[in-house]
């Protein structure tokens, strides 16, 4: 029985705080057992916390800007590790729909899947950014499963309305999370309680297990 690799993807534009938002995803869904691969597109301010790295069930793969991730690069890694998941640090100038048409690719479909699209939004930069960066942001607004809207202590809550308002008309199925700092996140996380997690994502990794013995 062929098990696919789930694909969770992070994006948004450098500095917007996609590595810390890692972090915090994995400190609420990691389980016992299992494999995790993270895939950084680009290098931030910010690294994956320490406690992760020294784990052996956490592998890190680092691509210089340069190197796009091609659908060889994601058989290669999903054939030679076998992970649970894969959780890419996409990077914020690419477009996304170009990553996920690779991922949908027909050699990768009996592979993998994308399960979830996080995109992280500083509220502060959304109205320069829209107005001189449209496309690349439409395009991850429209792909996204969850939209993590950072900074909102900053702004009038009527400008905060404006944002989301307008969120929803690009995507009015995503689901939308705000957080004063993007270092709240974990605990923002913890709170709305929207991660796949728990007893139930622990049977799912035992089944997995046993079946790729």
């Amino acid at each position: 029985m062929i098990l696919r690799t789930n694909i969770e993807i992070v994006t948004g534009f450098l500095g917007c705080g996609k590595t810390t938002f890692i972090n915090a995803l994995l400190e609420n869904t990691l389980v016992e057992d299992e494999l995790v691969i993270i895939v950084q597109c680009e290098k931030g301010q910010n690294v994956i916390d320490k406690r992760f790295q020294i784990k052996k069930e956490v592998l890190i793969k680092k691509l210089d800007v340069t190197n796009l991730i091609t659908s060889g690069f994601i058989e290669e890694i999903i054939k030679s590790n076998k992970p649970h998941r894969i959780i890419i640090e996409h990077n914020g100038s690419k477009k996304l729909q170009e990553l996920i048409n690779i991922i949908n690719e027909r050699k990768l479909r009996h592979l993998c899947k994308v399960t979830d699209v996080f995109n992280i939004i500083d509220s502060v930069t959304f109205k320069v950014y829209i107005k001189n960066m449209g496309n690349l942001l439409m395009d991850g607004i429209y792909n996204s499963n969850l939209i993590v809207l950072t900074n909102v202590h900053k702004l009038l809550s009527s400008r905060i309305s404006e944002i989301v308002n307008a969120l929803r008309r690009y995507n009015p199925e995503a689901y939308i999370l705000k957080a004063n700092n993007i270092k709240d996140i974990s605990s923002v996380l913890i709170k709305e309680n929207i991660l796949f997690n728990g007893y139930v994502k622990k049977f799912n990794v035992l089944v997995r297990n046993f079946l790729r013995e």
